[in-house]
């Protein structure tokens, strides 16, 4: 039972070692899947900054060209960044509320942006109304300069901010990577070595098992030959009763009739199972030499052989 219990050990060993190793799979896979969430918004807020600067710019061309020219066509560039420019202020906004140190850098830069896009939207109104001189546009100009100097500023300052939280969490990330790979290879080996245990342990069972038979084998042949003796002893025992000329009768405590041979049932009234009565010197008509006289029950062999003498 002990030698049971200690094949069990290293299986259980195994078992809690799984188990442990799940366990840190999960956290660490949890901590992984956080991190990478976290890198991709902020490489995604880092990109909306950018891009936001660059439409701006595009935008503000393309107004000048149609402030100089009265030409439409080259407001699509303007016409072009309103929507994107939507999108990445909506990046920028959530990014703000996720980030408590840039939640008012962000919302500063998000206004800074509207500002401009009222200039410039401004700007466009009162040129088609044929209704703004160059005399006028230029303090608009100047004012719009001013708040896309402003802009870039936040958004360059937003910048710094993210690629120095990006490169914190890409290095926790990149630790986290380290503690999974260090996990994965620790599984492996582990899984290498139960495996190993397990056809160990599985060999040992075989042999063990094969040891069992080949005893339990040995132990049916003994018991054969020991039944086969018996039985021919048993064979060899009633050949004999069987053509010896005495008579033989074998009784147990109780004057039950076990054995008689065929010599005495010739010579008495009894068969195997019957129960001899103690007056059996009556019931078998035995006589003393003189002929008349019954032989005395409690002095006959058999009596006396049962009581002992």
């Amino acid at each position: 039972m002990r030698f049971v219990r200690l094949r069990s050990l290293p299986w259980w060993l195994a078992l809690g070692a799984v188990v442990i190793a799940g366990l840190f799979f999960f956290v660490n896979g949890r901590s992984y899947l956080e991190r990478q969430a976290a890198v991709r918004k902020s490489l995604a807020a880092r990109e909306a900054m950018a891009e936001t600067l660059s439409l701006l710019k595009d935008a503000e061309t393309g107004v000048r060209g149609f402030l100089l020219t009265d030409d439409d066509g080259f407001l699509d560039p303007y016409e072009v960044a309103l929507p994107k420019l939507s999108q990445d202020l909506d990046v920028l906004r959530r990014f703000g509320d996720a980030e408590p140190a840039e939640h008012a850098r962000a919302h500063r830069a998000i206004d800074l942006v509207h500002q401009k896009l009222a200039v410039l939207s401004y700007l466009i109104a009162r040129r088609r109304e044929h209704d703004l001189s160059p005399r006028e546009a230029v303090p608009l100009l100047e004012q719009g300069k001013a708040v896309m100097d402003a802009t870039r500023v936040e958004v360059a300052e937003m910048i710094a901010g993210s690629d120095q939280r990006l490169a914190q969490r890409e290095q926790a990330m990149a630790a986290v990577t380290l503690r999974l790979q260090l996990l994965l290879g620790t599984a492996l080996f582990g899984g290498i070595a139960l495996a190993l245990v397990g056809l160990w342990s599985a060999r040992t069972d075989a042999t063990q098992a094969q040891l069992t038979s080949e005893e339990l084998a040995r132990e049916l042949e003994a018991r054969e030959r020991a039944e086969q003796k018996f039985r021919d002893q048993t064979r060899l025992l009633e050949s004999v009763l069987t053509n010896i000329g005495d008579a033989v009768i074998v009784l147990d405590a109780d004057r039950n009739v076990l054995i008689m041979n065929p010599a005495a049932e010739r010579m008495v009234p009894y068969r195997v199972g019957a129960t001899l009565s103690k007056e059996w010197s009556t019931q078998v008509v035995t006589h003393l030499p003189d002929g008349k006289t019954l032989f005395p029950p409690e002095k006959g062999p058999m009596t006396r052989a049962l009581q002992g003498f």
